[in-house]
C-alpha cells in the first residue's frame, strides 16, 4: 500500500493522529435559501426591480425621443441654413419643406443613433 516504505512506529503515529482529528458535523438549516434576484440591495430594491426600472426608464426615454426628434430635425435645418448664409425657415415651414421633400422618413432622419443614445445614457442617468 502507501505505507510500504515507512516503518512500524511511525504507522501507528499516523495512524494515532488520524483517529484524533475531530470532524464538525454540518447541520441542515430548514429555512430556504432565497434566490439573488429577491435580496434588497441598498437602495431598497431587488435586482430584478433594479433592472426593471432600468429598462423601464430607457423605453420611456426612448418614446420622449420619438416624440421631439422631428422638432429638433427641423432645428438642426435651420441652424444648417443660418449657417450657409440664408435666411432660415420658421419651425412649422422648415418641417413641412422637409416632409414635402423627403417625407416621414426625412423628419425621423438619425432616430436611430439619437434612440440608442437614450436608451443607454438616460437609464444610466435616471435608473
Amino acid at each position: 500500500g502507501t505505507l510500504a516504505g515507512i516503518d512500524q512506529t511511525t504507522k501507528e503515529q499516523i495512524a494515532a493522529a488520524a483517529s484524533n482529528v475531530h470532524v464538525p458535523k454540518v447541520e441542515m438549516s430548514s429555512k430556504p435559501i432565497s434566490p439573488w434576484y429577491n435580496v434588497k440591495q441598498a437602495g431598497g430594491l431587488t435586482p430584478l426591480e433594479m433592472g426593471l426600472n432600468f429598462g423601464l426608464v430607457g423605453a420611456s426615454c426612448v418614446a420622449a425621443q420619438g416624440t421631439v426628434h422631428w422638432t429638433r430635425t427641423a432645428m438642426v435645418q435651420q441652424q444648417l441654413a443660418g449657417m450657409r448664409g440664408e435666411v432660415p425657415l420658421g419651425m412649422m415651414a422648415q418641417t413641412s419643406a422637409i416632409f414635402r421633400s423627403e417625407g416621414m422618413r426625412g423628419l425621423y432622419r438619425g432616430f436611430s443613433a439619437a434612440a440608442l443614445r437614450e436608451a443607454t445614457y438616460s437609464s444610466l442617468r435616471f435608473g
